[in-house]
C-alpha cells in the first residue's frame, strides 16, 4: 500500500479535529438546553385549616400555598397546584407524578421515596373531647386507651408520631382507632358519640375545621401532654433533584433570618 502524502494525513487530521469540536458543541449545546430548560413545580393540596384553604373567590390560599409561591419565586420556577385527598397525594409524589406536599412530617417510609427540606414550622399536638365529659375519661396517655374503652378519631394517611404509630401494633390499641378522611368528620363522629376524641396533628387546622362546622365551642381540650410535630416541606424523588432542594432550604433559612417566613405564618393565624 502507497504511503499517504503530507496533504492527506493533513487532511485527515482535520477531519478528526472537526469531528472532536462537533461533538463538544453537541454536548455544551445538550447543557445549556438542559440549564434553559424552565423550572416548574407542581404541588398538591387539599384543605387544611388556615394552612390551605379555598377563599371567597373560589382561589386556594393559606399560609402553606404562599409559602410556596414565594419559594418558587426566589429560586426561578413556576408553581402548579392540584388538588388531592392525602393519601392519594403521597402515591403521586412517590410515583413522581407531583413534585411537593406541605406540612408534612418525617417518617422513614416518606423519607425512602421523598427530599425532606429543613423544618419551616413547629405544629402542637392535642386531643380534644367533647365539652363537659374530660372528668369522665380516664387517661393517663395515648396507651391507655384500651382500657378506658375510649374510641380515638385519626385522618387515614397522617403520621401521628413514633408511640402512636409503635401503639398500632398492639390489637387491642389498633380496634379504638376510628379512621376518617379529614378533620371535619372527625369532629361530627364526635359531636354525635360515635367516636370520644379527636387526635389533632396540628391544633390550628383541627379548630379552623371545628369553626368552620360551628361547633368550636362544644369541644375542649383534654389535659394530656402529647409531643408536637414538626412540619416540613417533601419533594419526590423521582421529579426533583437534590440541587432544587438545597436551593429551597437557603431560601427558607433566608425567610427565618428576616423574619419573612414567621409573617407568613403571622397573617394567616385566626
Amino acid at each position: 500500500m502507497r504511503p499517504l502524502g503530507e496533504t492527506a494525513r493533513n487532511c485527515i487530521r482535520s477531519a478528526i479535529i472537526m469531528r472532536c469540536w462537533l461533538g463538544v458543541a453537541l454536548i455544551l449545546a445538550a447543557t445549556v438546553e438542559a440549564q434553559a430548560e424552565p423550572c416548574s413545580l407542581s404541588v398538591g393540596w387539599e384543605p387544611y385549616g388556615t394552612r390551605i384553604y379555598v377563599d371567597a373567590e373560589g382561589a386556594v390560599t393559606g399560609s402553606d400555598i404562599e409559602l410556596m409561591r414565594t419559594l418558587a419565586e426566589e429560586i426561578g420556577c413556576s408553581i402548579t397546584f392540584k388538588p388531592l385527598p392525602w393519601p392519594r397525594h403521597l402515591l403521586e409524589l412517590k410515583a413522581g407524578l407531583i413534585d411537593v406536599a406541605t406540612s408534612v412530617r418525617w417518617n422513614a417510609e416518606r423519607a425512602d421515596f421523598g427530599w425532606f427540606s429543613d423544618v419551616y414550622r413547629l405544629d402542637e399536638m392535642a386531643l380534644y373531647v367533647l365539652r363537659g365529659t374530660v372528668g369522665k375519661h380516664r387517661l393517663s396517655g395515648l396507651a391507655s386507651l384500651p382500657e378506658a374503652s375510649f374510641k380515638l378519631g385519626v385522618i387515614g394517611g397522617y403520621y401521628y408520631g413514633p408511640e402512636f404509630e409503635a401503639l398500632m401494633a398492639n390489637p387491642a390499641f389498633a380496634r379504638q382507632i376510628e379512621v376518617a378522611p379529614d378533620y371535619a368528620t372527625n369532629i361530627r363522629k364526635l359531636i354525635h358519640g360515635r367516636i370520644d376524641g379527636v387526635l389533632a396533628d396540628d391544633v390550628t387546622a383541627a379548630m379552623e375545621a371545628a369553626k368552620a362546622l360551628g361547633v368550636r365551642e362544644r369541644i375542649e381540650r383534654y389535659p394530656l401532654a402529647i409531643p408536637g410535630n414538626a412540619s416540613q416541606l417533601l419533594f419526590s424523588k423521582k421529579s426533583v433533584a437534590p440541587a432544587l432542594v438545597a436551593a429551597v432550604n437557603a431560601r427558607l433559612a433566608a425567610m427565618k433570618s428576616d423574619g419573612r417566613l414567621q409573617r407568613i405564618m403571622d397573617k394567616y393565624a385566626k
